[in-house]
């Protein structure tokens, strides 16, 4: 993965937003910038620490913005959402599995959401797989 300046995603799920890099600084504060109200650097592998410890501040991925969705409007067994390429919303059971232009529900309920009813939002289908917020992903 190549950082570059802009918004990324941290391993702990929170924005960075990466503003500077600087080539001739220690490869250990090669980029510079914040996570919240936090003045932070990071490697040119997006890693805090130089140690190659796993923290939580860590680049992962660069930021997508989240899709907006009233849980308190879904049944207690949907536990997933994603839009397919086509802009159509859809409710999962089970985490859904990308195909090309589609999600798949791997076999298990999933119901499409109305469109009236659907997520405002414009980011790539393919990064719009949404996990209920508290849900531990179906580990037991």
């Amino acid at each position: 993965m190549k950082i570059t300046v802009g918004d990324w995603k941290t391993r702990d799920g929170r924005k960075a937003v990466v503003a500077a890099e600087n080539p001739n600084a220690q490869s250990s504060h090669r980029f510079v910038g914040w996570v919240e109200t936090f003045c932070v650097s990071w490697t040119e592998r997006g890693t805090w620490s130089a140690a190659g410890n796993e923290v939580g501040i860590d680049l992962i991925s660069p930021w997508t913005d989240p899709v907006p969705w009233d849980w308190s409007t879904t049944p207690p067994w949907i536990n997933w959402i994603a839009m397919d390429a086509d802009g159509a919303w859809w409710m999962y059971q089970n985490e859904p599995e990308f195909r090309n232009v589609s999600w798949s529900g791997k076999g298990c309920t999933s119901h499409r959401v109305p469109p009236s009813h659907a997520p405002k939002w414009t980011g790539d289908f393919s990064k719009s797989k949404t996990m209920r917020p508290g849900f531990n992903g179906g580990a037991k």
